[in-house]
């Protein structure tokens, strides 16, 4: 079995993969993926089907709905705690300078996209034979590098000592081999194994043809064999080796149905939005009527008919509205799956019925949002391994609050009578406006205790 072998899971999962990315690039993506994604109806109309194409309107609903989900979730800092042989991962997790919060948007964001996220926990290859310290020296450490779904192909688990674990996964590689000079670079592709061989934790490199590049390493952490794999695979449902679906494939497959109607819409605009003349010539011949229309025929503000024994009418064919139509459905649709993030809504809704609109959608954020952080406390977990510090100290918290919250004049008044009337204290006010933004959370209570807040001044004091 060769080292380019392919999971059947991961075969069914490609191509709607694929089509949600392109959805995501945009229309020139889209377009560019031709009868793919706009069929042509008949086999014959080649000759006309680019103009077709390039009528349609490709509006990116996927796109906005990622970029709209991933807003707001960052709109607030995450809180992440490491032990002290970690904290230069806050700012640099892979070696190439990315804070993790950046890889944590990356995460959240390949999840949406393709259901599933590999991130690989690395140790630079030193000599085994050099002490701690020495590779304290020379600036060894640990570090995350991320793969894509479609660069896991192979992978297989295994029941040992009564838990799961994955024995094998096989990860595509995108290199750069040298040219013929310093300034020439070839794109190649190679295999990374990993594996666990008699316990331990091993890797080995092959190119496309199965050669081996690199045979199989033994990484250390802390001077011991690991013995695990020190892969996580984010999930969008759960984080296994499992191919999860992709959680903008509904919107997107709308997405495409709407581009469709959209290149329906626009060529009977094209073909049938202006009348059509007809005329009857009568008993004109076809020389004479040329003799007295020298130009040919021009109506309405660009011209006239002229001659005689013959009559002329125009033909004005009623709209099509189907196309509109099934456009406007699959936005209300796209809308209901994306929390209503496609548009605004024209209508007012209380602070409850919008929360409760969108509670589905916000059940599976929840569940995006819980899995990414144990994925990555598990992941910082294998740094220790390579690194030192107490697992113990790792602490992923991301932001939940994904909507602002506001106060109502009533609400304001409300927390000021609860104050007076000894039902809430100081601090409870202090905190829901620090919350809601009305007062900076950075600042102290004893920074706005002289009456910054809700004009109550230094009644907050008594």
């Amino acid at each position: 079995m060769p080292v380019t072998t392919e999971r059947e899971e991961y075969k069914d999962l490609i191509t709607p993969v694929k089509t949600v990315r392109d959805c995501v690039a945009g229309e020139h993506v889209v377009k560019a993926g031709g009868t793919l994604y706009l069929p042509l109806r008949f086999s014959s109309e080649t000759e006309w089907y680019e103009d077709y194409k390039q009528r349609a309107k490709y509006i990116n609903f996927v796109g906005r709905t990622l970029h709209g989900f991933l807003g707001m979730i960052n709109r607030k800092e995450h809180v992440i705690e490491v032990p002290p042989q970690l904290e230069y991962m806050i700012g640099d997790c892979d070696g190439a300078g990315k804070p993790i919060n950046e890889m944590i948007t990356d995460i959240l964001s390949e999840l949406m996209i393709a259901g599933s996220a590999p991130y690989l926990c690395d140790y630079s290859k030193v000599d085994p034979s050099i002490s701690a310290y020495e590779e304290a020296i020379i600036g060894a450490s640990a570090r995350f590098t991320r793969y894509y779904f479609e660069d896991r192909h192979n992978w297989h688990d295994q029941i040992i000592n009564g838990h799961r674990k994955n024995v094998l996964t096989v990860l595509k590689e995108a290199i750069w081999e040298p040219g013929e000079d310093i300034y020439e670079r070839k794109a190649a592709i190679q295999y990374k194994t990993l594996a666990l061989i008699d316990g331990s934790y091993m890797y080995e490199t092959r190119n496309k043809e199965g050669e081996v590049v690199e045979e199989f390493a033994l990484p250390l952490a802390q001077g011991k064999p690991l013995n695990e794999i020190p892969l996580v695979t984010f999930g969008a449902e759960s984080n296994d080796s499992t191919l999860d679906r992709p959680m903008l494939e509904d919107i997107a497959y709308l997405n495409l149905g709407h581009y469709i109607n959209s290149a329906d819409f626009e060529e009977s605009c094209h073909m049938s939005g202006q009348g059509y003349m007809v005329i009857d010539t009568g008993l004109v011949d076809s020389e004479k009527f040329r003799e007295i229309n020298p130009n040919g025929v021009r109506f309405g503000s660009r011209g006239g008919l002229c001659g005689q024994g013959f009559s002329a009418q125009l033909l004005q064919l009623s709209p099509n509205s189907q196309p509109m139509e099934g456009m406007t459905k699959k936005e209300e649709q796209m809308r209901a799956i994306a929390a209503k993030m496609i548009s605004p809504t024209t209508v007012q809704q209380t602070a409850e019925a919008r929360r409760i609109d969108s509670a589905s959608e916000v059940s599976r954020i929840e569940t995006l949002l819980s899995n990414a952080e144990k994925g990555l406390e598990r992941l910082l977990g294998y740094a220790c391994d390579f690194m030192g510090g107490d697992k113990d100290k790792i602490s992923i918290k991301l932001n939940r609050e994904l909507f602002p919250e506001t106060l109502t004049p009533q609400e304001i008044t409300a927390s000021m009578l609860m104050f007076d009337r000894g039902i809430i204290d100081k601090i409870d006010v202090r905190d829901r406006i620090k919350r809601i933004g009305i007062v900076d959370p950075e600042r102290d209570d004893s920074d706005v205790a002289d009456g910054t807040m809700l004009g109550i001044g230094n009644d907050l004091e008594s």
